[in-house]
């Protein structure tokens, strides 16, 4: 007896280590999706490119090198931002031969990144599009191909600041210093995974008896790798647009006045003077911009807080390679082998 209810216990154990082990360890696990050969992965994979908007990769070994026959093409698309993204998916090659067929403005939809239980980012989401199988036709000694990918996306980026404002003549005055900067995590980690963030903002308040001016000084600044492509319809003259606005929060009841030296006008000509919200900013590739902007704050207790959100609206571009690869010339007699084995 004593026996049995041994071997019984030692069942009932190795039933629980089993389904232990074939159980969901990871709760961002997802299952794959046959939209049009897409499909979600989420091990193995890395990625060049920075942790900023959406990038994608050339999955490593696809195309293979050199290329001997038929050859698959895997890319991998990456959503860093917390929020779901349509992209235009483009693929080429450079080569005269025949037999690949290229990609224009196919759409992908990729949902956002993936947060923990605390809110904090964990990992970006991940979307594979399998493409297929490809063969050259025509191959001859020295042929060569390279492959090119790229993604066009409208993205947005946001970033809520607060300050302090005091009569600089009260006695409160000493609590909240006349300058003030926030940069980095200070300004969200939502704005950290944007390809264009809002970088650094520094406050200045002046004036007293009641209230003050509160004076903004704006940087925004490219960091995805990427670069800002024509925000509007075609034919409109401006170029590499980012639509800049500044909307009053908490503790300010009047509207932004803002200036740059960036800002464009309707006709697409530089006017640091177009200083209507919405403002257009042109921002070229890896560049920054200062956007100065002014409010007045009614001062009706001895220190106050205010809070104003930044928002950015524009269109990016990222695009990717791979090295140049070898089509390997002895491809025709490898397909007549093949086909007298079978």
């Amino acid at each position: 007896m004593r026996k049995v209810m041994l071997l019984l216990i030692l069942g009932l154990f190795l039933t629980g280590c089993s389904q232990m082990q074939t159980g969901n360890a990871n709760p961002f696990s997802f299952g794959g999706s046959s939209d049009e050969g897409a499909s979600l992965q989420e091990e193995n994979i890395q990625f060049n490119g920075p942790q900023k908007g959406v990038v994608l990769n050339f999955r490593r070994g696809t195309p293979n090198d050199p290329i001997n026959g038929r050859f698959g093409v895997i890319v991998d698309i990456a959503n860093y931002m917390d929020e779901f993204v349509t992209v235009k998916l483009d693929l080429w090659d450079s080569t005269a031969l025949t037999g690949f067929d290229s990609i224009k403005d196919a759409p992908k939809d990729v949902n956002p990144a993936i947060y923990d239980d605390q809110g904090r980012f964990f990992k970006p989401f991940i979307l594979t599009n399998d493409l297929g199988k490809f063969e050259y036709v025509g191959v001859r000694d020295g042929s060569e191909s390279q492959f090119f990918a790229g993604i066009e996306y409208f993205a947005h980026t946001n970033a809520e600041v607060t300050f302090c404002v005091t009569d600089i003549y009260g006695e409160s005055s000493n609590n909240c210093p006349e300058s003030q900067s926030l940069s980095g995590s200070k300004l969200g980690e939502s704005n950290s995974r944007t390809p264009v963030t809002v970088r650094n903002v520094k406050k200045t308040h002046s004036g007293g008896g009641g209230s003050a001016t509160l004076t903004l000084d704006i940087q925004i600044s490219d960091v995805g790798r990427g670069r800002v492509v024509d925000f509007f319809e075609e034919g409109n003259p401006n170029k590499n647009i980012v639509e800049f606005n500044i909307i009053p929060q908490d503790g300010i009841s009047n509207n932004f006045r803002c200036s740059s030296r960036d800002a464009v006008d309707q006709s697409g000509s530089h006017d640091s003077s177009a200083g209507n919200l919405p403002m257009q900013i042109q921002l070229d590739k890896g560049k920054s911009a200062d956007i100065l902007c002014t409010t007045d704050v009614d001062v009706d207790s001895a220190l106050k807080n205010v809070r104003a959100k930044i928002s950015l609206d524009y269109k990016y571009e990222y695009l990717t390679q791979t090295s140049t690869i070898e089509v390997a010339s002895g491809v025709s007699k490898a397909r007549s082998t093949w086909g007298l084995v079978f």
